[in-house]
């Protein structure tokens, strides 16, 4: 009879018991090779390390008093985990029993995903106007190393990382290079990591977008990207077909999901080694239209909503004073969402796979028949007024009704326009393949890596 000594033996220590009662519980007698082989190294390590004595083979029976349980070819003495003597084991049997485990999963060559975390996500001024919490950029750094060392022990080969000015890569390679000599984490395996940096930096949204693309375009099976709604909505051009996998570091997070990065890492890695299938279906977005008098056409993207509004400057670009909004464009509209979205969430509950979405025409709090009360932002919560909501068909043009002000774009102003200009919100499904990351890992249940413990 043979057994294996969980890893985890040294938290519970009734499991390691357990296992030698069973042996003594099944027989009574002990044969074990009497090579001379064995006889040497037996005696020489019974004099280096006196709490364990080497086997090479525990032959079916033995007898719990005598003998005891096999690990890496060593026969660790009963009483230590019984505590039927005074010895126990010594700190490097522990150490090495902690690092016990199965070969690991082999590296799947080609195999690569890309990490955008935005370092200038969750700062803006609704850190002022409201509770909004601030996440650090250490928290950031400390997110994707999670989810390096998620996705090399999966088989990972390449990653590759944005650069910034703010610490976050460096901080990183700061931390991998202390872990990868350090003793306690030897058996963490650190896929190849490529620090990207860009020709000419802006310091703007657009460097999101150009990491976004270069990644796209080296193969990457996903982009995981850390930030809120406005980053998201930054990565969509340059990522083309390549799946993203949206984490909530931002302010007003409709669209990417708190989720633990170790987690994110595990669908990540899956589907870069072919465990799991990529994601098929498109994301909605909101297609916006600006012809000015002049000829000229801007066109800019939404992931979660357009709201027309009645400031007429960019400003701080972040947008909360209810009384200047009056039409909200939302992809999907939860209940449970926060931001501009939360208003028609309230009035008409739409999924992310529906095939519509929801338009609300709003009014001032102060002269509406009709109010609702809604979270704007983390710890604001304002009452707007509200003419009426409709559904927002797919592939139909929808146009603007005021004449003049600004278009917030994921809850910032981008855009100002005029009464000579012509502006129309048109929802598509048309948007990037999005990593749902539940249905990920409940679809590749069957991939995962397990062992399996043989009792003869």
């Amino acid at each position: 009879m043979y057994i294996a000594v969980p890893s985890f033996w040294d938290s519970s220590e009734s499991l390691a018991a357990l296992a030698v009662m069973s042996v003594a519980a099944g027989s009574s007698t002990t044969k074990r090779s009497t090579s001379s082989t064995q006889s040497d190294s037996t005696l020489d390590h019974h004099q280096r390390c006196p709490e364990v004595r080497t086997a090479d083979v525990i032959a079916s029976g033995t007898t719990a008093a005598a003998e005891g349980v096999m690990h890496r070819g060593r026969l660790v003495q009963q009483h230590q985990f019984l505590g039927l003597g005074q010895s126990v084991p010594n700190r490097r049997m522990m150490s090495e029993m902690r690092s016990y485990g199965p070969d690991p999963v082999p590296v799947v060559e080609g195999s690569a995903i890309g990490i955008i975390p935005n370092p200038m996500s969750g700062r803006d001024v609704r850190r002022i106007i409201s509770q909004a919490s601030v996440f650090p950029n250490a928290e950031k750094a400390s997110m994707v190393l999670r989810i390096l060392r998620t996705v090399g022990t999966l088989g990972v080969e390449r990653v590759l990382l944005s650069t910034d000015t703010f610490g976050i890569a460096a901080g990183v390679q700061r931390e991998i290079k202390r872990l990868s000599g350090a003793r306690s984490s030897a058996h963490v395996r650190w896929p190849k990591v490529e620090f990207l940096t860009l020709e000419r930096p802006t310091g703007t949204a657009a460097d999101t977008t150009a990491f976004a693309e270069t990644m796209a375009g080296q193969c990457s099976a996903a982009v995981v990207l850390l930030g809120g709604d406005g980053t998201m909505r930054a990565a969509v051009p340059g990522l083309g077909d390549t799946p993203m996998l949206a984490l909530s570091t931002g302010t007003n997070n409709a669209f990417p999901v708190m989720i633990e990065a170790t987690v994110a890492g595990i669908a990540l890695g899956m589907i870069a080694t072919g465990a799991a299938p990529e994601p098929t279906t498109h994301a909605k977005l909101l297609h916006v239209e600006v012809t000015r008098a002049n000829g000229g056409v801007r066109h800019e993207a939404a992931l979660v909503d357009v709201c027309v509004n009645t400031l007429g400057v960019l400003g701080s670009r972040a947008l909360w004073k209810a009384d200047s909004l009056r039409e909200s464009y939302c992809t999907f509209a939860e209940p449970h969402s926060i931001g501009l979205t939360s208003i028609a969430g309230r009035l008409r509950p739409t999924g992310r796979d529906e095939p519509r979405g929801v338009v609300v025409r709003l009014d001032d709090p102060s002269v509406a028949a009709h109010t609702v009360l809604a979270p704007l932002a983390p710890g604001l919560l304002e009452w707007v007024g509200v003419l009426g909501s409709t559904e927002l068909q797919l592939n139909v043009p929808h146009p603007v009704e005021l004449d003049r002000g600004t278009i917030a774009l994921d809850g910032e102003r981008e855009v100002e326009f005029g009464p000579d200009d012509a502006v129309t919100v048109t929802l598509a499904q048309d948007g990037p393949r999005v990593i749902d990351v539940p249905t990920v890992l409940a679809a590749s249940a069957h991939a995962w890596p397990t062992t399996t413990c043989v009792f003869a």
